[in-house]
């Protein structure tokens, strides 16, 4: 299935009227970035290692605690759970703050599993839980309002990974209108109407 659920949580720094947003969450990269437009993948190719407090990105900043591995020995060998090159290394919960609001925010997570003992780890983002997994696998979340921050948390805390962190300005699905807009077009269609037939 495309989507995997539906929550209502809050959004740090929420754009427009509502304290709340709706958020659709995807384990499904391809139905996730399909649902999006203006999609950005950040693949952290060109940071350089070592212990950060924040991270500029363009297009976002990272904040939090986390490692930038760039290196097998910066953070073990990771090939037996799908990461390879350079990847984020989690330590606790992470605040991502966007130039440009955006709608949807997504990355691929796994356990840290250098030392090939196993173990899992779950993605929450937004407050919103997404799958458990060692390997690296996919969960992003769309929002039906546009939102400049986000906090994203990984369970097993120092032992989680993150790479090609994705993101949408737009929803590409547009928002439908809610009942009462239809009724309120009714109504002038009546208006309308009538009108037309009191000037015959």
């Amino acid at each position: 299935m495309n989507t995997y659920f539906v929550g209502t949580v809050g959004l740090c720094c929420l754009i427009g009227s509502g304290a709340n947003a709706a958020l659709t969450g995807y384990t499904d990269r391809s139905a996730f970035e399909a649902a999006l437009t203006n999609v950005v993948t950040d693949g952290f190719d060109d940071i350089a290692g070592g212990l950060a407090l924040a991270l500029s990105r363009p297009g976002y900043q990272m904040s939090g605690r986390f490692y930038k591995c760039q290196l097998v020995n910066d953070c073990g060998d990771n090939n037996n759970v799908g990461f390879t090159g350079k990847y984020i290394w989690n330590y606790q919960q992470q605040t991502l703050t966007f130039d440009t609001a955006v709608m949807g925010v997504g990355f691929e997570f796994g356990f840290r599993d250098n030392q090939g003992l196993g173990g899992t780890t779950t993605a929450v983002i937004g407050g919103v839980t997404g799958p458990t997994a060692s390997t690296s696998t996919f969960f992003g979340v769309i929002s039906d309002t546009a939102f400049s921050s986000i906090d994203y948390n990984l369970t097993s805390g120092s032992l989680s990974l993150i790479d090609n962190l994705t993101y949408g300005t737009a929803a590409s699905v547009a928002v439908p209108l809610p009942a009462s807009a239809f009724l309120l077009f009714g109504a002038l269609g009546g208006i309308a109407v009538m009108r037309r037939r009191n000037k015959a």
